[in-house]
């Protein structure tokens, strides 16, 4: 179960963490309501399982790092950094919007003396000074350096993980990202904004078929349908060969209250995939099946 497979992170059924000379095997899971995650150590027989009743399930690595340190796992935490005192000014110059990938942004603000930030889909995390504009965080390594540009104005997130970094560009006052449309129930400018993505940078995971899907589904599990069916509309004309995009459609209409609507897109799902045994279910439950 532990040998590598497809890729040298992978095994069967379960993830493969290399820390150093250390092998770590993990793997998390959810349902609504509940995020849990399992790590232990290849060799040595140490780990934990962890286990939260919310849907944010943020706080797990924040746990998973504090059992670490107390246990003294085999390199698993980095080296400790001493935290810094930045001046209010200076933090007060990192507040803004980075734009992390076209459909994610990393929204920073100042909250009693403290930064904090915020990236599209996620809770709000504190970052932790270690230089005057290099920022950590308690739940993994990644570390945000704010870099001015040649006016001295702070205009980009360097953003370093594990395996390589990225850059963040600080975005102007009021420009929307497709899922800031979404939220404003701005449908068609959405689905234009992600048409643009795709057509300009069509490998982009914003706008793949798993991204799109499970984006979808956040939106639906919100209750918000009219988004959740925006979102999948989108995803079905990006990939009209995937029976999955027409059988997650057809549960959005299908909860938002469209049965013609679901029927249809299960029909498609079904055609396009005979075996999906999801679709004959729910063509039975909406009538369509015997």
């Amino acid at each position: 179960m532990l040998t590598p497979y497809i890729e040298s992170t992978i095994g069967l059924g379960l993830f493969l963490d290399k820390k150093g000379n250390a092998i770590y095997f993990q793997h998390g899971g959810g349902n609504e309501g509940f995020r849990c995650m399992l790590m232990a150590h290849k060799e040595k027989g140490y780990g934990a399982a962890i286990m939260v009743n919310s849907d944010n399930g943020q706080i797990i690595n924040e746990i998973l790092r504090s059992i670490a340190g107390e246990y003294q796992w085999e390199n698993f935490l980095p080296p400790p950094h001493e935290i810094v005192t930045v001046p209010a000014q200076q933090l007060a110059a990192n507040v803004g919007r980075y734009l992390v990938n076209p459909d994610r942004v990393l929204a920073v603000t100042v909250e009693n003396g403290k930064l904090f930030a915020q990236p599209t889909q996620s809770p709000k995390i504190e970052f932790f000074p270690i230089t005057s504009n290099k920022f950590i965080r308690k739940d993994n390594t990644t570390q945000y350096s704010f870099l001015p540009n040649a006016s001295g104005t702070v205009d980009t997130v360097l953003i370093r993980f594990d395996g390589g970094e990225s850059r963040a560009p600080r975005l102007a006052n009021g420009v929307m990202i497709p899922y800031d449309y979404l939220l404003a129930e701005k449908f068609e400018e959405a689905a234009a904004a992600y048409r643009r993505i795709k057509q300009n940078q069509p490998d982009n995971i914003a706008v793949s078929e798993n991204r799109l899907n499970g984006l979808g589904y956040e939106l639906l599990n919100q209750q918000k349908f009219p988004a959740a069916i925006a979102v999948f509309k989108v995803n079905v004309e990006f990939y009209l060969q995937s029976a999955n995009t027409y059988d997650s459609l057809g549960e959005a209409y299908m909860l938002g209250g469209n049965k013609e609507l679901a029927i249809k897109n299960y029909q498609k799902s079904l055609e396009l995939n005979p075996q999906n045994q999801g679709a004959v279910q729910m063509l039975k439950k909406l009538g369509q099946i015997k």
